[in-house]
């Protein structure tokens, strides 16, 4: 699952607007859709904030690319 696709689905089972979420992540609503639809990765910073917020976890692997490939949603 990729870091956009957990977001999605945190979001939804939370009843959360895209909007919401922007907000309280304190990004513009762009920006949050980007990183939804994996067209960004998120900084190392603003990634650490979604980890706390959501408790969504990922998992790196050194022969992949794109740590978004590896994300675990804990918190369903």
């Amino acid at each position: 699952m990729t870091l956009g696709e957990a977001l999605k689905v945190y979001r939804i089972k939370n009843k959360l607007l895209q909007k919401q979420m922007a907000f309280m992540l304190g990004i513009s609503k762009e920006y949050y859709c980007k990183i939804e639809n994996d067209k960004v990765f998120p900084s190392k910073e603003l990634l650490l904030k979604i980890i706390k917020m959501t408790g969504i976890e990922f998992k790196l692997n050194a022969r992949i690319k794109s740590p978004s490939s590896f994300l675990i949603n804990q918190a369903s």
